[in-house]
Parts: C-alpha cells; sequence; structure tokens
C-alpha cells in the first residue's frame, strides 16, 4: 500500500520535449470514480495497471 500525493503542474511552451526520450499511447477508464474511492484500469501495449484509491482527502489518498 502507498498514499498518493496529488501534484499537478502547469506546463506552458514546448521546452520539454528536448529532454523525452520516448512516448507510449495508454488508455484509461474508472470503473468507479467518487468522493470517497476510485478504481480505475490503464493499459499501454501489453500491460495493464488496476489501481484502487480510498479516503477523501483531495491531496493524499492511500493507493493500491
Amino acid at each position: 500500500m502507498g498514499i498518493e500525493v496529488e501534484r499537478k503542474f502547469l506546463v506552458r511552451g514546448d521546452g520539454w520535449r528536448q529532454f523525452a526520450t520516448g512516448s507510449a499511447v495508454l488508455r484509461q477508464f474508472y470503473l468507479i470514480a467518487d468522493a470517497e474511492r476510485s478504481i480505475r484500469v490503464r493499459s499501454a501495449s501489453h500491460a495493464a495497471w488496476l489501481t484502487l484509491k480510498f479516503g477523501k482527502g483531495e491531496r493524499a489518498r492511500a493507493e493500491f
């Protein structure tokens, strides 16, 4: 179990592109998404991840 700390950043301009070393197409959808919990599925290429998050905190929540 981990604690997810929500962090968001505003990126202006394309200066970051010179540091990118690759890319991947990700798909995601939520099975459940409400104020106290969420269940998310993400997939990329031949792998998939199921993430469960619990808690009411806006910045930090338990993540499995």
